[in-house]
């Protein structure tokens, strides 16, 4: 494995790009390697940020050179100078900050436990992961690198009363047995601590105030930061855990900061305001709006934090973490003012400012009442009554009367896109499969009347913010979005997305039962229909466009994503 990795850093050293680097190592590395290296590149991972005061400054981050914490801090305007215990991650991470930063930066090589560094340099000290040491060995010698007078101290570690733990790989977690959870109530392992116990050792530093979070549901791959002191942001209770009587009465009765898997301990000096309160002060003034305490504080998988608010004028703030995702938000806010515009019966939030605050670029939007889609999963609602008002919402978004498909528009639709997806699929048959899914589609599509559509380009159910009834209040995240595309690619890719999680399996199979009409749900068969009568399209083409279903969603990820994962259009769409 380290001749793989070593073969990346040289490549990176001959000013290959990050991207292409990046690439062809994760399809050299065995799948769990590969998904472990994509988890720790996710700048989501430094979300916690926006709850800290620095904003400038130099920030010392211990753990892996390669975490996406690094990036983000950069991001959020930190010099970043990381201790990593190998050499060759430290290359590989220069390499990556050249690409994506246009700058190399600092890494050492050196033990957490003996900081080569003057006492006070770092106005920010980072820790993520438990010491091998124990927290107590090692905390003297962080707060000694910290700023006497404003310097931060962060510490991210596992619980040691956990009741799962991540496996390294997405989605895989391990839950602890009555005897594992026992053994470590009654001999934690060293290198772990409670966050009381390191809340209180920084409060014997001088650090105050002192706050606690848990990174939800794990600090290898959390989605949410909540907070532990009763100051929010609150914990975001979806379908699967209204289902788990036992974990909701755990969390209503306080056992949440006990027993939840990790933590991030901030102790800060000099008492500033944390960054997120100085956005939305400022968002205040600019606005006149009263935004609020913020409620949720989102990782999304998309490397953007989202932070939802709860006061008289809720708001909802995108701040990007990689360079690449300020222009995801810079279209996302320009689309929400073009819609808002042009076509006043789509839904969407408000758009209400763009720009920095206090250093740090964000988007800002009303924040919509409801909930979104998939917290109707499982009811008859998201089975037969989304699907048709979805489609009702999606057919007014034509920018084009019906006219005759040029093979021109459709080479410039699908052709640079198809192309893009086969070089980046990572198989030959992969490639060949869908050569042949577009030829097939130019004979079918090619010289047929069709109008043309606004693309939102990411419709899945989480994107569409309903009411309790099932309405459409609105379509969120415009990030994606292109002024025109072929119609039925945003009706059927929500409907491939939802079938898969009503029913489980692949979005693979979920597409192949879609392609079949005698194997739709009502609702589906209802929304296509009603879809193509608003648009005047016939049947033949609606089937045309179903089946290059994974053509058109592989096509909107690689035109966004910052790399494509190993072979993924193969395995999602099994062709």
């Amino acid at each position: 494995m380290v001749e793989i990795e070593q073969r990346a850093a040289v490549s990176l050293e001959r000013r290959t790009p990050w991207r292409d680097a990046l690439e062809t190592m994760l399809r050299e590395l065995s799948p769990d390697r590969a998904d472990a290296w994509m988890m720790r590149l996710n700048e989501g991972r430094g979300t916690f940020a926006l709850t800290l005061a620095s904003t400038s400054g130099r920030a010392l981050l211990i753990g892996h050179p390669l975490s996406g914490t690094a990036i983000a801090l950069e991001q959020l305007g930190l010099r970043v100078v990381c201790l990593g215990a190998c050499a060759l991650d430290l290359r590989l991470a220069n390499g990556r900050r050249q690409t994506l930063l246009g700058r190399g930066g600092a890494g050492v090589v050196g033990l957490a436990g003996q900081l080569p560094f003057r006492d006070g340099t770092f106005d920010l000290v980072v820790h993520e992961g438990g010491p091998e040491q124990g927290w107590r060995a090692l905390l003297p010698e962080l707060i000694r690198v910290a700023h006497p007078t404003r310097g931060e101290l962060v510490l991210i570690g596992d619980n040691p009363l956990a009741y799962k733990r991540a496996l390294g790989r997405r989605g895989r977690f391990v839950h602890a047995t009555p005897w594992s959870f026992a053994g470590r109530v009654l001999r934690p392992p060293a290198a772990e601590a409670r966050a009381t116990t390191l809340r209180r050792l920084l409060r014997s530093a001088q650090f105050s105030p002192v706050r606690a979070y848990a990174l939800y549901p794990h600090a290898l791959e959390f989605s949410h930061v909540v907070g532990l002191d009763g100051d929010g942001p609150d914990l975001t209770i979806g379908r699967r855990e209204r289902q788990n009587r036992v974990k909701l009465f755990g969390h209503r009765v306080g056992l949440f900061e006990t027993l939840a898997p990790s933590f991030c301990v901030h102790g800060k000096r000099g008492g500033a305001r944390s960054r997120l309160g100085r956005i939305l002060g400022g968002l205040a003034e600019r606005t006149g709006l009263r935004p609020g305490r913020v409620e949720h504080l989102v990782a999304t998988r998309s490397t953007t934090a989202l932070v939802l608010t709860d006061g008289p004028d809720p708001i909802c703030l995108h701040v990007p973490l990689s360079p690449s995702k300020r222009n995801l938000t810079e279209t996302h806010m320009r689309f929400l003012r073009l819609v808002e515009e042009h076509f006043p019966t789509i839904p969407v939030p408000t758009p209400l400012f763009a720009g920095e605050i206090d250093g740090t670029w964000i988007q800002a939007e009303r924040r919509l009442g409801g909930l979104t889609a998939p917290h109707l999963t499982g009811t008859d609602l998201a089975e037969d009554e989304l699907p048709v008002r979805v489609a009702e919402v999606l057919s007014h978004l034509k920018v084009s009367e019906p006219a005759p498909l040029t093979q021109g528009v459709f080479d410039e639709l699908l052709g640079e896109r198809c192309a893009e997806v086969q070089r980046r699929s990572g198989s030959v048959g992969t490639a060949k499969a869908l050569g042949r899914m577009l030829a097939e589609a130019a004979e079918r599509l090619v010289g047929r009347e069709l109008p043309l559509m606004l693309y939102h380009a990411d419709t899945r159910a989480k994107h569409v913010q309903v009411d309790h009834q099932g309405r459409v209040i609105g379509l969120l995240d415009w990030g994606a979005s292109e002024s025109k595309f072929l119609p039925y690619a945003d009706l059927g890719h929500l409907l491939v997305h939802q079938r898969k999680q009503t029913h489980g399996g692949t979005v693979g199979a979920a597409w192949r039962v879609l392609r079949r009409p005698d194997a739709r749900s009502a609702g589906e068969q209802e929304a296509l229909l009603r879809y193509g009568d608003a648009l005047q399209i016939e049947t033949d083409v609606q089937e045309a466009m179903i089946d290059i279903i994974p053509l058109i969603v592989a096509g909107m990820a690689e035109r966004n994503w910052d790399y494509s994962r190993p072979a993924w259009v193969g395995r999602q769409f099994e062709i």
